[in-house]
């Protein structure tokens, strides 16, 4: 069914509400009375205050004494346990042997244990070389003059020597790394601090930091 749309009524004027003014705002700008702040110039570091170079070799131990100490109790416990089944089936001289064969274990890991934690250290800070040496529980400290000191491999080692006074490093290094190694204390000797990454090829046999 089709129903004829109505026009739209007109809306008088006055029927609309009168626009609101909004009054006028207005800014002033008041001058700060301090003065302004003046940045100071940062003091430049000497280069005498460059942080230092440090290089850390040590063995690459994959358990710390205490986790062989672990280790070993366990092994006691279950080869005790074994040992005291075959006594009590007759076989009495089972246990003698187990505690041979512990005690044998024993000496192999305190021997192990005693140079877990040897390692070399070489630190290039104030106008100094300062190295030790921790073998066991000796402990051996070097300090040379770093403006005397030369960088060599001798020995299939690096040997650092001035004024008639030599050390040697990098017992805990494969024989590729001396190199590396020497390049790096030339570089830190002489400003130049290295990259102290590894060089390809590096292997796991031996540990090595350096900052």
């Amino acid at each position: 069914m089709w129903v004829p749309l109505r026009p739209l009524e007109a809306v008088s004027a006055g029927a609309l509400p009168p626009p609101r003014i909004q009054p006028a705002m207005s800014v002033v700008v008041v001058p700060c009375p301090w003065p302004a702040p003046v940045a100071e110039p940062s003091p430049e570091r000497p280069a005498s205050a460059a942080s230092p170079s440090r290089w850390v070799m040590r063995r690459n131990c994959s358990m710390s004494p205490r986790q062989l100490a672990g280790v070993y109790l366990s092994l006691c416990l279950l080869s005790s346990a074994i040992a005291l089944g075959f006594w009590w089936a007759g076989a009495t001289a089972v246990i003698w042997f187990t505690g041979l064969e512990l005690l044998a274990l024993a000496v192999a890991l305190l021997v192990h244990a005693r140079h877990a934690t040897d390692r070399e250290l070489v630190t290039v800070e104030g106008g100094r070389v300062q190295v030790e040496l921790h073998h066991g529980a000796q402990v051996e400290r070097r300090s040379l003059d770093a403006a005397f000191v030369r960088v060599g491999l001798v020995g299939g080692l690096v040997e650092l020597a001035a004024r008639g006074e030599a050390v040697r490093v990098g017992r805990h290094l494969r024989p590729h790394r001396h190199a590396w190694l020497a390049r790096e204390i030339h570089m830190a000797l002489h400003g130049g601090r290295g990259q102290h990454a590894a060089p390809p090829g590096a292997g796991p046999t031996t540990g090595m930091q350096s900052t």
